[in-house]
């Protein structure tokens, strides 16, 4: 989105459901790109929120950007504190400077350290 969007509705931005019988599509619309986003009220509640389809699409893409960090992040996270738990094992054993967990490959080190956590 090109501009910041807050979450809370300026009096501007709030409009009654039952005005939208009496304004035009073009009006509507001229609206919703000055304020950049409407509320609806509807049964004296707010009900809908509207937006331009491009904020939209760029509101979803960013939820779904930030999402992958976050996993991303999450999986940094999880190699950390396995490198913290098991590092000076698995290094010396890769090593072979220490029989208590032997391995001979890389693929090993990840079977080892299931077997570790399920202790």
């Amino acid at each position: 989105m090109n501009m910041t969007m807050e979450k809370r509705f300026t009096h501007e931005e709030i409009i009654p459901a039952n005005n939208l019988r009496s304004m035009s599509q073009k009006s509507l619309i001229e609206l919703l790109e000055a304020k950049g986003k409407l509320g609806l009220i509807v049964n004296n509640e707010p009900g809908i929120t509207m937006m331009k389809w491009e904020d939209y699409d760029q509101l979803i893409d960013s939820l779904n950007a930030m999402k992958d960090r976050i996993r991303q992040l999450e999986e940094q996270i999880e190699d950390i504190e396995l490198v913290s738990t098991y590092g000076d094992a698995l290094i010396a054993s890769e090593r072979g400077e220490t029989k208590l967990y032997e391995v001979e490959n890389v693929s090993d080190i990840f079977k080892l350290v299931d077997e570790l956590e399920r202790e």
